[in-house]
């Protein structure tokens, strides 16, 4: 059985790709097992992945079609062996050392569940809003929001920051787990094609009676260009619907949905926001009908700021995200502006 398992989802990333699988086979610890599932891709990402697997045994590569990372991590999910699991992005990498460190880290605290920091990494068209390099501590991130200093007690329950469960519930990179913690407690990713990890991290912070803390930076977040283009068709409409009834039925199956439900909420309204933003403005106001059809009344508002204050409606200044680039939001006198700060400048994960 290897120590540590790596699912890595893949889909049309030659450009990148190299990059990750080099940071695996060159890791410090070499009792691992890296599990490559390409998600039908249409470039070499698939052929790349076969180069790596001749001349190392420690890859294993699965092909399916075209499904999305959701469905891509839990196919490779069902197939590692190791006794630990973690993920990565094939646009991403991990500092060379970060597995013997992590591994030893579960080690000293029997951890079914480890949070570690990492180091986010622009590329060239963010440098007029964005250093190169900016380095993420988890610690930081949860004292300001919770007042919880876990750097200093080494751990933290999702008890200790319900108020704001919700800000540390996404992503899949940042943390790694015990297999069978995961596959006991059902721990799955959704089958939508944008914010699939949502579920998988509530539920996998909602089941961890601890989640340690490992102060290193070893993970790199590459957040990158025209990463979002193909998310731009009204069939991604219906994933923020689809994600919170999944994350709702979750919490009501546990009893305990109205513990969350304000928290819920906020968190629905910024991710339905979210997704507006990201849309090509020919596609938000089909987005916008859909919305005010299916969500209840002061969730549609709350959302589209159908309320707004006399003030903000007189004159206001906000900076926004669109699928083209970043923009300043300008009210004046009612009247809304975008002007176009940056083009190209895309997230690659919500």
């Amino acid at each position: 059985m290897p120590k540590i398992s790596i699912v890595v989802p893949v889909y049309n990333v030659e450009q990148y790709l190299k990059e990750a699988l080099d940071s695996l086979v060159n890791q410090t610890m070499k009792d691992l097992e890296f599990v490559c599932v390409d998600d039908g891709s249409t470039d070499k990402s698939l052929e790349i992945l076969k180069q790596y697997a001749e001349k190392d045994p420690r890859f294993v590569i699965i092909s399916q079609q075209n499904q999305g990372a959701g469905i891509a991590r839990n196919n490779g999910l069902k197939a590692v062996s190791g006794k630990y699991v973690t993920y990565l992005d094939p646009d991403d990498w991990f500092e060379l050392n970060a597995m013997e460190v992590l591994y030893q880290k579960l080690q000293e605290t029997n951890a079914v569940a480890l949070q570690f920091d990492w180091i986010n990494r622009y590329d060239n068209e963010y440098s007029s809003v964005h250093k190169s390099v900016e380095y993420s501590k988890f610690a930081d991130r949860i004292k300001t929001f919770c007042g919880i200093n876990i750097a200093e007690k080494g751990f933290f329950d999702w008890c200790e920051y319900k108020s704001t469960f919700f800000n540390f519930s996404g992503g899949t990179w940042g943390r790694i787990y015990l297999t069978s913690f995961i596959k006991e407690n059902n721990i799955r990713f959704s089958e939508i094609p944008i914010g699939e990890d949502r579920l998988f991290g509530v539920m996998s912070l909602f089941y961890a009676p601890k989640v340690y803390y490992c102060e290193k930076f070893l993970y790199n977040y590459r957040i990158r260009s025209n990463s979002l283009c193909r998310r731009q068709s009204e069939k991604y409409f219906y994933c923020p619907f689809i994600c919170y009834d999944e994350i709702e039925e979750f919490f009501k199956s546990k009893n305990c949905f109205d513990d969350f439900r304000k928290q819920f909420n906020q968190s629905k309204i910024g991710f339905f926001k979210m997704i507006y933003y990201l849309l090509p403005k020919n596609k938000r106001k089909e987005y916008k009908n859909l919305c005010r059809k299916r969500l209840s009344r002061d969730l549609f508002k709350n959302i589209f700021r159908l309320k707004q204050s006399f003030i903000k409606n007189i004159f206001s200044v906000e900076n926004s995200f669109r699928h083209d680039g970043l923009y300043k939001q300008i009210v004046l006198f009612g009247f809304s502006i975008e002007i176009k700060k940056n083009a190209n400048l895309q997230r690659k994960s919500l």
